[in-house]
């Protein structure tokens, strides 16, 4: 069983075999358990945050972190948007690690889901709504 823990409290237990890394994971506590999308959660295995692509396979216990929206510049903000604009995925993505807040708006006062919604940027618009392309 995997055994996750914030602030000493017992969030899941979730057996080895349903999870396959740490992203799956956080989309699974963001499914399953209520907890925001995975930008803002932090898995830590003895005091280490693990990446997204750490490979989750034998039983253990690990502390999640819920973390806030980063403070962002207008520029910062602004660039959110661009990037969903022209469909850039791995930009995006990588904004939203900060965590960026998507519902963000910059100089062109416009937020990303609205504009990657109608450019049919349709992995961008499911990596903003779900925290996955």
């Amino acid at each position: 069983m995997l055994r996750v823990r914030m602030l000493g409290e017992a969030v899941a237990s979730i057996p080895v075999e349903q999870i396959r890394d740490v992203r799956s994971l956080k989309r699974h506590l963001h499914r399953y358990h209520g907890l925001p999308p995975r930008f803002r959660q932090r898995v830590l295995l003895h005091g280490e945050c693990l990446e997204d692509t750490a490979t989750l396979d034998a039983p253990t216990d690990l502390s999640l972190v819920l973390v806030p929206f980063a403070d962002v510049s207008r520029q910062q903000a602004s660039d959110l948007p661009g990037a969903a604009c022209q469909g850039w995925i791995a930009e995006v993505e990588t904004m939203m690690q900060l965590p960026q807040d998507p519902d963000s708006v910059g100089v062109g006062e416009r937020q990303a889901l609205t504009v990657a919604s109608e450019k049919g940027h349709v992995e961008v618009v499911r990596l903003l709504l779900l925290g996955r392309p």
